[in-house]
This record gives C-alpha cells, structure tokens and sequence, in this order.
C-alpha cells in the first residue's frame, strides 16, 4: 500500500508462486486454475493455500510458517507488509487491543469483525484465534461457518473451559475428553459441509500429563483436522516428542519470557514443527512505543515541538491511507475512497491467491449440497423415509447405531453427555433409548411411570421423565438421533407385566386388546410424544420393544400396531413410527423356530401396516436356538421382505454372548450390502462413566475397545467407505484437478 519493502527479507521461501490475471476492462473472461488440498463442500482459495504451505512445512525442515500476531486491520497488514506469509489474528492481541485480559470477554461477533476489518486490508491468508468456540458443539460449528464466510482461511479452537485464559497463565483448566472431542467433530462438521477452512485442534491439556494429551490429540486427527497446538510445551525434549508422535502437521508458540523455551525459528523447524507463531510481539511492541511516545511528548510540552517519531507524510501519505494517489485520481468526493481501496486489494488479492494451488471439486463445483439450494451446512431435521435408505439431516445413506437401555435412568448429566460425544465422534448416528420405567412399588430410584398406587401416575418430575429429557437434549447437542420405546413386551423396568398386574390380566392377548390397558398406555403415549415431538433429535417412535404374543394370531398384534400407530401419527405426524418387534417370519428360510409365528409375529404383514415407517428385526441366535453363520441369512431375508414391501428395515438388536467380533461383524457386512436394509444398530452400547463401566450383559461392546474398533470404528468407516464422508472421520483433502 505504498510503503517501503521490508530490508530484511523473510527467511522461509514456499513453492508458491502469484500469477497476476490480465485486467480485462469490461470484458468477462474463462480463468482455469488448479486449487491444491481442499477439505470442505465450497472451496477456499486462501484455505487452500494456507493448508498447501502447512504440507510443505512439514515435509522440508528447512522451511516453517512464521506469523506474528496480530490485532486489527493495519497491524494485519503491516505484517504482510513485512513479508509474513499469513497473519493471525489472536484472541489475546485482540483482547488486549481493547484493554481486555484474554479471559472470555470476546465473543464470536467481536471477531467476525477483525476478520472482515482484516480481510479488506490484506491478501495473505487470515488464520483465526476462535477460542473455545463460544459454547456447545453447536456453537462451535456455527463459529466455524462464520469465520470462514467472514473471510478466514484457518481457525484454531482449544479445550480449555469457559471463560478460557491465556494458556501461559496460573489456574486453567480443560473439559472432559468426550466434551473436547466433540467439540471438534462440531467444527470439521462445519467445515466439511460448509466452506473451506483449515482446523487448527489445540489442547492444554498437559497439566494432566502426556497421556491424556496423546489420547485427545489422536482423536482429534482421526476425526479430520489439518493441524494440531499442544499448548505450553517446556523444552526440546518435549517439542520433539510432539512432532514426532503425531504425522500431522504442528504448531508452536513462542511468548517471550512465557514457559516455553524461546528457540529460533530455524530450531523449531529443525525440530519438526510447520508453523510459530508470536503471539505479544506486537502487544508488547504497542505498549512500550506508547508509553515512550506519551513519556517524550509530555517532557517536550515545556520545552519545544513534539519529538518525531514518523512524519506526517510517512503516516498518513504513505504509510496508512496513501493519500497521493487518492488525490491524483479525478474523483470529486472522498466518498470514492471505498473504490480506490477495493481496486488495490483486488489486485493484491488477485497477485497472491491465483496460484497453482489446489483441490478436486465435486461434481456440482461444491456450492450446492445434493437436493438443496443452500449454501451452508445442513441444519438439524426430522429423520425420514428416502427409498429404501434414511435421510439424517438432509443426507440419505446408511446408518450405524446402538442401543442403550440405561441412558435414560442416569442422574449426572455429564455421564449422558459423556456418552453422546463418544457416539458423536465414533460416527454411531442412531441410538435406541427406553422411553419407558414402570414399577410397582414405591422407589426413590429413576421411574417414569408408577402402578404402585390406586391410579397409575406418570412422573414428569426430576427423578421421571426430566432425565428423558436431558437425554433429548444431548441429543440435540450432539447430532445423535433417538428411537424412543413406549412399552417392554419383557418384565425388565416394569413393561407389559406391569400393566397386567396392575388391571388383572392373565391371558397374553388381553394386554393388546384390554380397554383399560390400551387407554392408560395411550395416556403414556402421550405424556412422551408431547414433551419430545418438536425435537429433531426423535427418529422414531417404536410401539414396543419386542411384543410377542406367544400362540396368538398374527392379527392381534397387527390390529393392536395398525390401531396404535395411527394414533401417534395422530399425535405427531413429522416423525417416523416403528413396531420394535424382532421380525419373526411366517415361513422361509430352514423352517426353525425365528422363521414361524409361533410369537404372534408376522414380519411381512406388519409391513404392510400404513403408519409403521419401517421394519425391525432383531439376532440372538443363542437364545434362538440356531447358529451364529445362520445369521446372515436373517439378514439377508428381511433385507428382500423390506424391499418387496417398498420400506427399509432396520437391523435393530443384535449380539451374542462371545467372541463378539468373529461372530458380528459378519452380520453386519450383510446388512451393509444389503439392499432394504438401511441401519443397524448393536446391543448394547458399553461405557466408562462417573460410576465405572455400564452394564455389560455379556453382549456389551464397550467404548474404547478392540471390539470397538472392529465393531464401531471399522464398520463406521466400511459405510463411509460405500457412501462418501460422513462418520466421525474428516474429508480427506483431494489429489487436485483443474477447472
């Protein structure tokens, strides 16, 4: 912008070299560029080019990404002006800049403006302090989509607590693992679906040791970021065993007199590292040439003009708004100002991003999401019917999920969360709850519904359906889509038992066809379906969890659904509704026992049923009584019933007692390949939380382990593998193309 060229040249040369496109007044013209390392459904040009710089810093140990913190607009572009490669505009310079501790008191609006500000003053790529992200998960998702629109090329976001501060300081701390990593599978969500950024997934978790720094840091890589910042690194030893552990690419910080050993530049790329970064050279620059200024011009204010520090021409002629050319233009007003700085930024801007940078864009060029005209990433919806496939949130594939009895009758809201981010972030999508505890005798324990008295009493207080309601609401946060169960056909929380105690009911079909039963489970029906019917975090209501009807007609069972099933339509026409039932068959197969309708059941006539969304089937061959290789078989049944019925099935409960990965993941190859069936869901989900680890039934695969990895992990990633994206794993960068 007119000032003098820096004397000292910067040090690190990258492979990146302008191209200036020909001015064509008046004239449109086809432009073919090559953008290198896209993540992100809309390109970015500056991401791009910020990413590409990283890959190559990490390569070549000769080379780092030197950046000096920055505040605003004008020291951004002095920066740049100096020869840094990009600017970053950090938390605690922008804090500071308004006599601010860097404790929490900016928020996102605060630096959606610095962006903007920045963005119109220089060309470089603008990489963003984004703190914690400013809330939930659905906070930091939003952040992310913000920045990237306001013009940011990166984003770093951290696990410290809210109000965060600075991570050289006394007294901070981090939140749990499960809140940390979901927090960034918000974020590479944001981007993946929305514009291109680069995540920078920063940890101070060191004040609990290397351990849970590993294990954060590894999570944070599977699930898709482009860069990682372990905060407060002591020395060499442990800056070496930062980069080393990781094949990501890393970034240090280096605060004059903070805890890090202060290392050179060409040491810390020596070491490994891609990117430093200076955070309070220029915090502490301002305040010492303030204080020296104010301290000169008052001792001169007795004794003669004002010391000179830059004259009025440096400032304002060239440094700061070039007057001259301004005044050498034939403009009449000073209201052309605008024009003549957005002429000079294109140009700057153009000079520096047309470069052979690079990414592979989608078929649709990345603007539009498939089956929609917006341009940013999908917002939470009902889950629906799409074919023979669901759609979650505006995408149609299959799905992963899990069952988890006991989430609703937990007392700590932090368990439940716990829970939910690790399903966020091992891509489980769907989980199937119990919407249903019924006693019969008074308890100070979680219940919902109570026959222990002289009337039956729905509990909507803080040991009753509240805790249900903790649960929707983490399933907001996290993404995760519930199946809620009205009903148990077995004794386990009450169920139908406790009905037919409660109205003397002796004979199996009584319970489907009772007056009284039918008109007090209705009532319960309606308790649930009016607190939850407006979240999207429903996917389906399910009549029952396995209803039998042991030597019944089918029709009892199919009149009781079709009857029931319209009747929560009626109640709530915008979620899904299922049977539950395990998807006995009326013939076929080898004739055993799951293929006859002893139970009352008849899986394909129940799919026939109007109001029922979609077929369940269930698999516990050794309670069954057939073997486990028969299995697939089941699967692959149901997947042509379902098919031929025009309605997806899905694979609900399955599981057995042993050699979990041998037996299952077999079961679910099948129903992966499958056509008609669209989601599987295994019993049950296992986890550590306050209280130790969940219940295991012998059937439990428990978060974290080798059966989940080859259970979870694995088969999430066979889905993506089939489908595209999705999961807990980030889009890979692409190879690049030309367009």
């Amino acid at each position: 912008m007119g000032s003098t060229p820096p004397s000292t040249p910067f040090p690190f040369a990258f492979g990146i070299t302008p191209i200036e496109n020909e001015v064509y007044r008046n004239v449109s013209k086809d432009l073919s560029v090559t953008i290198q390392n896209v993540r992100g459904r809309i390109p970015s040009l500056k991401a791009s080019l910020l990413r590409t710089m990283l890959k190559e810093s990490q390569r070549d140990p000769s080379k780092i990404i030197a950046t000096c913190c920055s505040y605003d607009g004008l020291t951004s572009r002095l920066c740049e002006e100096a020869g840094f490669p990009i600017v970053f505009l950090s938390g605690y310079n922008v804090a500071s800049s308004q006599g601010l501790p860097d404790s929490g008191y900016i928020a996102m609006e605060d630096m959606c403006h610095k962006i903007q500000e920045t963005a119109r003053q220089v060309s470089v790529p603008i990489f963003v302090d984004g703190d914690t992200g400013y809330g939930s998960p659905m906070n930091v998702k939003r952040t992310v989509e913000c920045f990237a629109r306001a013009g940011a090329a990166g984003i770093m976001l951290e696990d410290q607590t809210w109000p965060k501060r600075c991570g050289h300081t006394k007294g901070k701390s981090v939140v749990p693992r499960a809140e940390a990593i979901a927090r960034i599978q918000a974020a590479v969500d944001g981007r993946n679906t929305g514009q291109d950024i680069v995540i920078l997934a920063r940890t101070d978790a060191l004040i609990h040791g290397w351990e849970e720094v590993e294990a954060r840091i590894r999570e944070f890589v599977r699930i898709g970021v482009d860069f990682v910042f372990i905060e407060a690194l002591p020395d060499r030893e442990m800056m070496h065993r930062a980069v080393k552990a990781f094949d990501i690419p890393v970034m240090a910080n280096i605060i004059e007199g903070g805890k890090t050993e202060n290392l050179s530049a060409v040491d810390l790329a020596s070491i490994g590292f891609a990117m430093v970064a200076y955070p309070i050279t220029l915090v502490a620059a301002h305040l010492k040439g303030v204080k020296k200024a104010l301290t000169e011009l008052k001792e001169s204010l007795t004794v003669g003009p004002p010391p000179l520090i830059m004259s009025f021409e440096d400032v304002s002629l060239k440094d700061i708004l070039n007057y001259q050319e301004l005044f050498s233009l034939p403009f009449s007003s000073i209201g052309s100002l605008w024009y003549i700085f957005a002429m000079k930024l294109s140009a700057a801007t153009a000079a520096a991003i047309l470069a052979g940078l690079s990414v592979a864009l989608p078929a649709d060029y990345g603007v539009f999401p498939k089956g929609s005209n917006a341009l940013v990433s999908r917002a939470a919806s009902n889950s629906k019917v799409d074919g023979l496939l669901f759609n979650i949130d505006g995408e149609t594939k299959y799905f992963a999920g899990t069952n988890s009895y006991w989430i609703g009758f937990l007392t700590n809201d932090a368990d439940i969360d716990l829970v939910m981010g690790h399903l966020q972030t091992s891509g489980i999508k769907i989980l199937r709850v119990w919407g249903f505890n019924d006693v019969t005798a008074d308890t100070n324990e979680v219940w919902f519904q109570s026959f222990a008295g002289s009337e039956p009493v729905i509990n909507t207080g803080e040991n009753g359906l509240q805790r249900l309601d903790y649960v929707v609401k983490s399933a907001e946060t996290y993404g995760i889509k519930l199946i809620i169960n009205f009903v148990n056909n077995w004794t386990d929380y009450g169920g139908m038992a406790a009905y037919n105690a409660f109205y003397g009911i002796t004979q199996p079909a009584d319970w489907y066809t009772n007056v009284d039963v039918q008109t007090q489970y209705k009532k319960y029906i309606e308790a649930v379906v009016s607190r939850y019917k407006s979240s999207t975090a429903v996917f389906a209501w399910e009549l029952a969890n396995e209803p039998r009807c042991n030597g019944c007609d089918t029709s009892v069972i199919y009149d009781w659904a079709t009857t029931t099933s319209a009747y929560v339509k009626s109640l709530d026409s915008e979620h899904m509704v299922t049977l539950g039932d395990e998807g006995f068959m009326n013939g076929g197969g080898d004739s055993s026992y799951p293929y006859t309708t002893g139970e009352g059941i008849d899986f394909a006539q129940n799919l026939d049923i109007k109001d029922l969304d979609f077929g369940t089937f269930h698999l516990y061959p050794d309670s069954w009584g057939v073997s486990t290789d028969w299995g697939s078989s089941w699967v692959t049944d149901h997947a042509a019933a379902c098919a031929a019925a025009n309605k997806p099935c899905l694979f609900e409960e399955y599981g057995y007692p042993s050699d979990h990965i041998a037996i299952e993941a077999p079961w679910q190859s099948a129903a992966l390949n499958s056509v008609g069936v669209a989601a599987d869901a295994f019993w049950q989900l296992g986890d550590t939380i306050s209280t130790g680890k969940t219940h295991d039934d012998t059937n439990t695969i428990y978060y974290g382990s080798d059966e989940w990895t080859a259970l979870v992990t694995n088969h999430v990633a066979d889905i993506d593998a089939k489908y595209g994206g999705g999961g807990g794993n980030g889009t890979a960068p692409g190879n690049g193309t030309t367009v």
